[in-house]
């Protein structure tokens, strides 16, 4: 199954993955060190052991990225023993200020709230003092070490977070650019058609219903010619609005031209269908034009249940021919090209 990350959550993951790798690398050319110049099993076995965590930890991630948390709180309590062991067999007296680097590392990655970074600085505290025979002084700068860094990495962890927050709405803003009419702010012939081909095979896998409407602006030619554009856009902002109103937030609608929109209706019975189409129109009639003059529109509606043969150019043409037919017919009217109810 796919898995999808945010900004933050992928940052989080990928740096882990690239954590891990530089580990396994540093961790390798310790055993080598190990076994040419300390030649001592207890430090060779327990890198061995790290070796094998981080390994598993890579390919785990790698299939299951939702488990990073879990991995990497296991990862932090084992890479802190690891610390005091060796440090313990004298492996080096200075490795307890690896503390400082894990605990930062795990706060970055993890996430973690206020919470939960004092407890994981409080165990890391609790395993120096406890287990390290270092002066006063010595505890007290690794305590500062280790609180500076989680204070740190509580800081980076903000900011990425915030960078998420910011790049998600970045892209949310330029996505729906690119399937929006500026003007209207309804989708774009492109997304529609998308949608249509999308909703259209559906429809036919389904053996359901599929209705598509076709609205034209009555006049509108003549109105952009005598009251000009800034009027013009004002009644296509109006129009769209009236669409919003009447139309579920399921129901796809779009402005397919200049002053051509369309609607698309999946799976609802053709007497609803035919209700929407009818309050559409006379609720059109309540946009103001001038001088007492009011905004009209006709409406062809193709519905059925796609066969075999159909497809959405001849769905597409049959509500053309609908629209064609109501304004041979003197606009301002709803015109059905098929029922199959």
């Amino acid at each position: 199954m796919e898995t999808k990350f945010d900004s933050l959550s992928d940052f989080r993951l990928r740096a882990t993955l690239l954590g891990i790798v530089l580990s396994i690398s540093a961790i390798i050319i310790g055993l080598v060190v190990c076994l040419i110049y300390y030649q001592k099993t207890a430090i060779f076995l327990w890198e061995l052991s790290a070796l094998v965590l981080l390994g598993s930890s890579y390919f785990l991630l790698k299939r299951y990225p939702h488990t990073l948390k879990y991995i990497l709180i296991i990862n932090y309590f084992f890479l802190v023993w690891v610390v005091f062991i060796v440090k313990t067999i004298g492996y080096n007296d200075y490795v307890a200020m690896w503390y400082p680097p894990i605990a930062m590392s795990a706060i970055i990655l993890a996430g973690y709230t206020i919470g939960g970074t004092i407890t994981l600085v409080s165990i890391t505290l609790a395993l120096v003092a406890y287990h390290s025979s270092a002066s006063l002084h010595s505890l007290i700068t690794i305590a500062l070490s280790i609180l500076s860094a989680a204070f740190f990495g509580a800081i980076v962890n903000k900011k990425l977070t915030e960078f998420a927050e910011e790049n998600k709405k970045i892209s949310l803003y330029f996505q729906n650019l690119s399937i929006t009419d500026p003007l209207t702010k309804l989708y774009n012939r492109r997304y529609f058609f998308e949608k249509l081909h999308e909703t259209f095979s559906l429809a036919k896998r389904k053996r359901r219903p599929i209705a598509l409407l076709y609205l034209d602006l009555d006049h509108f030619k003549s109105i952009n010619d005598t009251y000009g554009h800034k009027k013009g856009d004002e009644i296509l902002i109006s129009f769209a609005n009236i669409l919003k109103k009447n139309l579920r937030s399921y129901d796809t609608v779009a402005r397919i031209g200049g002053e051509e929109f369309a609607v698309l209706i999946y799976d609802e019975p053709y007497d609803k269908v035919l209700k929407i189409a009818q309050k559409i129109k006379n609720t059109v009639q309540t946009i103001p034009i001038a001088n007492k003059k009011f905004l009209t529109t006709s409406i062809g509606i193709t519905y059925k249940i796609p066969s075999e043969i159909d497809t959405v150019d001849s769905l597409f043409i049959e509500s053309d021919k609908a629209l064609y037919r109501a304004k041979e017919l003197g606009r301002n009217r709803v015109e059905v090209y098929e029922n199959d109810h």
